[in-house]
């Protein structure tokens, strides 16, 4: 299963505090086409209307160009949000046995590679019991009303950006930094 899947429940009740506060925003899930069904359903039971859910590359990338704020999973999406100057946070939540696992096989501070590459939270990690929908809409509020930490993160983002820019391959530059942060 899908971890958009996993995280509606949590999702769908994060954007229902966030419509309390601001009824403006329209919230975009990006998923694979053969889920795209099953997202549309569930946001359809929940009756929630100020959602579209796209599966196309490049109308995510259009939507992302044009976003106020974004919400990933960890994983490469984080770097093209970054590279858009996006201010974002990252959820991410899976089963307790694999967690567990994946703590016992790695061992690193954070989830996301910007954090990892930075040795430090530029991008806030919503991970396992602390993605719930409270903490993600508590965190976008403060986002949302504090422009100062906009900037900084932005800031952040292109000191991180600059740092693996290369003529090498970027899975290449990548993997030095991590190399260097991880060992």
């Amino acid at each position: 299963m899908s971890e958009i899947i996993t995280l509606m429940p949590i999702i769908i009740s994060f954007i229902k505090l966030s419509q309390n506060d601001r009824n403006d925003l329209t919230f975009v899930f990006h998923t694979i086409k053969n889920l795209k069904a099953k997202v549309n359903n569930y946001i359809i039971d929940q009756n929630i209307d100020s959602c579209e859910i796209v599966s196309d590359e490049e109308i995510k990338k259009s939507i992302l160009s044009n976003s106020i704020f974004a919400i990933a999973k960890s994983g490469t999406v984080s770097l093209e949000i970054c590279n858009l100057n996006i201010p974002s946070i990252i959820i991410y939540k899976i089963n307790f046995i694999n967690f567990f696992i994946i703590k016992l096989l790695i061992n690193v501070k954070f989830a996301n590679i910007v954090n990892i590459i930075s040795n430090y939270e530029v991008i806030p990690e919503l991970l396992q019991s602390k993605c719930n929908a409270l903490n993600i809409y508590e965190k976008f509020k403060l986002f949302m009303t504090d422009e100062n930490l906009r900037n900084k993160q932005i800031l952040e983002y292109k000191k991180i950006l600059k740092q693996i820019k290369t003529d090498v391959s970027p899975s290449k530059k990548i993997s030095e930094i991590l190399s260097k942060n991880l060992y």
